[in-house]
């Protein structure tokens, strides 16, 4: 992979979801990117580039490495090349991961 491009690997059956925020952690943590910095899916989901027998995503900060033209979509997927997110909407699945106990609320035991 490259200072731009990254694959990240599907553990457990995740899905688009986890992917992306996968991907937003990685490229704020280890690239260093803005959050404003747009991904994109370079390679949809499919048989990795790096790790034998199993799935991945390549991602990329990098819009001139894609093999077709960007594109949006209002739908969250990694099965095509060029859907781009920016950064702090993938890092916003990553809330889907996180519980919050002050957002749970206890009923008493009714025994």
């Amino acid at each position: 992979m490259t200072q731009t491009s990254f694959e990240v690997i599907e553990s457990l059956g995740e899905g688009a979801r986890g992917m992306w925020c996968a991907a937003a952690d990685y490229a704020i943590h280890q690239l260093g990117v803005p959050t404003t910095q747009r991904l994109y899916v370079k390679s949809p989901r499919g048989r990795s580039q790096s790790g034998a027998g199993r799935i991945g995503v390549v991602f990329t900060t990098d819009v001139s490495s894609l093999p077709t033209e960007p594109s949006r979509s209002v739908a969250v997927r990694v099965d095509t090349p060029g859907l781009g997110l920016p950064v702090y909407h993938a890092n916003q699945f990553c809330k889907d991961y996180l519980l919050e106990f002050d957002n749970i609320r206890f009923r008493p035991d009714l025994n």
